[in-house]
């Protein structure tokens, strides 16, 4: 038995076999040979096995693993037509030899390469794109191109490798590769899309001109998918405060599709600077939008353009409280819950005068919108809320009834006492609910427990 042969059997014993796990004992120490024998002398017969095909072939590949042979022409072009074999087993092993025995850069594999990716077997362009990765060098124009070209392949895991392998070939803020994403930013196919978005931070750095320019581009797309898209990059792109990228976020708050608008949501915290009174402006404006669900999410926007408590903010969103379009008051309501700061006076005036609002929905808002502002216990709340105890309309005192309740700390005498006052109103509904209020707040003592301040003391027993 010759070296050459003595090779493939010691592959076959240290290369788990269907059904055969590894074992020392099937090699005979007369097989067993010296890697360094493996030189030029022996690649003209390797590569003959290699280019054999079938079992063979993929015997010589799993020699590899265990000896070197000279990197020839012959021996790369051989292992690079390993890569097209039909068998996944042997397109495997040809890949795990290449790093060995294929220098990056090499012009012969990357055209053997090149062959690869061209084939109608997306298996096949895929160990291509695999090839592609081990032997390209950083920034290779030509690799990067033809990575480039299977980011739209017909087969969902060719170009799902193909960003994968683009993201370890190219360089930095490449215009090619900038191209190439905003292509793919357009594609029909969402995950093409969502490779896009996982991609652009790893290969375009904030502040790239050319992706900017492209990306205010997508964002007056026609197609609600491409605004959402580049809605999810941008942030990633610009620095933060960049009045061009704002403004075009902030208006797409007003976006007709629902997406477009929860992403420009999201997006708007990255790309705006919380206290710039132009943009807070705008973002109020949108309580005046005729779509409902864009002036509901008014509350959510407005914390992220303006500090909590901002006097600018607060005094806009009163203005609106008063607006003649009740939905419009309804929103103002809830937004000026989320920018006013706790405890702010005149904005719990504003909100308490809500309480006798027209509209049931506005009167509601501001329920909610009072127990999360007013602090416990505050007094001046707390008298605006008993003098509509006894208002004309029913809704306005079981209103101030349910904010009375969440204010008022347990044994308040104010709020006990001008529920008591109450607790005959003629409406069965109000009975009922201020006769629960009171269950809250009175304080009743039982045998053998002492409230003291709110605290709960175990007493005297005995």
């Amino acid at each position: 038995m010759n070296e050459l042969d003595g090779a493939f059997v010691l592959a076959f014993a240290l290369t788990p076999a269907v059904g055969r796990p590894p074992s020392p004992s099937h090699v005979p120490e007369t097989t067993k040979i010296d890697n360094q024998q493996l030189t030029e002398d022996r690649s003209d017969e390797i590569c003959s096995r290699l280019e054999q095909g079938g079992e063979t072939r993929r015997v010589a590949l799993e020699a590899l693993t265990v000896a070197t042979i000279k990197p020839t022409k012959r021996a790369i072009l051989a292992i690079c037509a390993c890569l097209q074999d039909a068998c996944e087993e042997t397109r495997s092993a040809a890949l795990g030899t290449m790093p060995c025995i294929v220098e990056r850069g090499n012009e012969c594999a990357m055209l053997a390469i090149s062959s690869c990716l061209q084939h109608s077997n997306p298996d096949i362009r895929l160990t291509g794109l695999d090839a592609l990765s081990v032997v390209a060098q950083k920034g290779d124009q030509v690799a990067i191109e033809r990575a480039c070209d299977h980011l739209q392949d017909d087969s969902l895991k060719v170009r799902s490798n193909a960003f994968a392998v683009l993201a370890r070939i190219a360089s930095l803020d490449d215009d090619q590769i900038v191209d190439a994403l905003i292509r793919c930013l357009h594609d029909a196919r969402m995950d093409v899309r969502s490779a896009v978005i996982a991609t652009f931070p790893k290969l375009v750095q904030p502040g790239n001109a050319r992706a900017i320019t492209a990306l205010l581009l997508a964002l007056q797309s026609p197609l609600a998918e491409i605004r959402r898209t580049a809605l999810d990059i941008i942030p990633g792109v610009k620095a933060k405060g960049d009045r061009n990228i704002v403004f075009s976020v902030v208006a797409l708050l007003g976006d007709e599709d629902q997406y477009v608008r929860y992403a420009a949501l999201h997006s708007l915290p990255k790309v705006a600077d919380r206290g710039d009174q132009h943009i807070i402006t705008i973002v109020v404006e949108f309580l005046e939008h005729p779509v409902e669900a864009v002036k509901a999410s008014v509350a959510s926007a407005l914390p992220e353009v303006a500090h909590r408590g901002s006097e600018f903010a607060v005094a806009l969103v009163k203005a609106h409280c008063k607006n003649q379009l009740a939905e419009v008051r309804c929103a103002a309501i809830k937004a000026l819950a989320a920018i006013a700061q706790r405890g702010d006076q005149g904005a719990i005036d504003e909100l308490t005068l809500g309480l006798e609002d027209e509209d049931k929905t506005v009167r509601l808002a501001a329920i909610g919108a009072l127990v999360e502002i007013i602090d416990k216990g505050n007094e001046r709340a707390i008298a605006g809320l008993t003098s509509r105890l006894g208002h004309i309309y029913s809704d306005v005192r079981r209103a101030a009834v349910q904010v009375l309740v969440e204010i008022a700390g347990r044994g308040d005498k104010r709020a006990v006492s001008a529920l008591r006052d109450f607790s005959e109103e003629c409406n069965a509904d109000i009975r009922r609910t201020i006769s629960s209020a009171l269950q809250r707040l009175e304080v009743t003592e039982s045998p053998g427990v002492v409230e003291f301040q709110g605290t709960w003391r175990w007493g005297n027993l005995g």
